[in-house]
């Protein structure tokens, strides 16, 4: 961050709202308040598109015709995706290239972001990213304030500390960034009617449709197995596919769990660079009450993996979608492959913070 002891620099920093954020325009309102005492005596640009009429005292950046386009989701990842990833580089192609990007809206908003400056923009001169929590799914690490914590602060209260990811390809190709968690189901939570609810992957996908549902159990085939860099992981003990039912993947750089012995080899975590992943004998990402509350043994077969290695997961079953921190993607080839990432982007947290 740039600052010079006493004497203060001007950032320049870029706001985008969620354009679909389920919150009311008074509550938005009153966040952009807010970042305007925050961002006192810097130069902030807004994005016509997401969220601009929040922050009127924000200069208006000059938009392309792709950033105004349709938002519906497709099976690629959907336009929604699309049109923010025109809208960053709007940001990024206009003189004014921000050294900070504050978004306004859950941990999907954030990665959809950030999957768009590390595309663009190589590590070392990549802007920081300041996530505010008004999204369904406000987890982090990248949303990890929300908005009546940043009264009485200024960017001088913050420091920049660099987050890890884990990259989800399907087959081949691409998909995106995790920051918080990869999910391999046909749900995701999304707020229906101001609850949390399951919604389809696909419905969402291909007709931007909420549909609330169950989760599907179908994760794993007969023909299921894991690759470490090309090596195929054995289980320590049998494995049935049909007993998986959902499939987890997360870094665990920010997770306070070294020594905890009961956690198995997730114990080791806290490093940065780790990741893993875990073969759930349950639903884990359900937002039915009833399913919390449950007796006798459940069971998870972590593998922790570090950068540099490509774990690979072939057999996989119908309802196998891809959930990559709250954003749905519909799955194409047989294979999925995750990839841990050091440092993908760095984030604003307070002083004394840390990780």
């Amino acid at each position: 961050m740039r600052w010079n002891h006493d004497r203060r620099i001007p950032m320049k920093v870029a706001i985008l709202f969620n354009s679909s954020s389920h919150l009311l325009d008074d509550r938005l309102m009153s966040i952009g308040k807010i970042l305007a005492r925050l961002l006192e005596g810097h130069e902030v640009f807004a994005h016509p598109r997401y969220g601009a009429m929040y922050v009127p005292f924000a200069k208006a950046v000059p938009v392309s015709g792709a950033g105004l386009g349709s938002e519906t989701h497709n099976a690629q990842g959907g336009a929604y995706k699309d049109c923010l990833r025109s809208a960053v580089l709007d940001f990024l192609t206009d003189a004014s290239s921000p050294d900070l990007f504050i978004t306004i809206g859950g941990d999907g908003l954030a990665a959809y972001v950030a999957d768009a400056l590390i595309a663009a923009i190589p590590m070392e001169r990549r802007p920081s990213m300041l996530g505010v929590a008004a999204g369904t799914a406000n987890v982090g690490p990248i949303v990890s304030f929300r908005a009546e914590q940043l009264n009485g602060l200024s960017l001088s209260d913050f420091i920049k500390i660099p987050v890890d990811a884990v990259e989800v390809l399907d087959g081949g190709r691409h998909v995106a960034y995790a920051f918080n968690d990869v999910v391999l189901g046909d749900t995701l939570l999304a707020t229906v009617g101001g609850e949390t609810r399951n919604i389809s992957v696909e419905q969402l996908v291909k007709y931007d449709r909420r549909e609330v549902v169950r989760p599907g159990t179908r994760i794993a085939t007969d023909d299921f197995k894991v690759f470490r860099s090309g090596k195929e992981v054995s289980f320590s003990s049998p494995c049935d596919p049909g007993d998986i039912r959902q499939i987890v993947a997360s870094t665990l750089q920010f997770d306070r769990l070294y020594g905890r012995a009961v956690l198995g080899g997730l114990c080791v975590a806290g490093v940065s660079g780790l990741a893993a992943v875990g073969l759930c004998d349950r639903v884990v990402v359900d937002s039915d009450p009833s399913n919390w509350n449950y007796q006798g043994f459940t069971g998870t077969r972590h593998l922790v993996f570090c950068a540099g290695e490509d774990i690979v997961l072939t057999g996989l079953g119908p309802d196998a979608q891809i959930v990559v921190d709250g954003n749905p993607y519909l799955r194409t080839q047989d294979s999925v492959t995750f990839r841990s990432v050091s440092q993908a982007v760095s984030i604003f947290r307070t002083k004394g913070e840390g990780a």
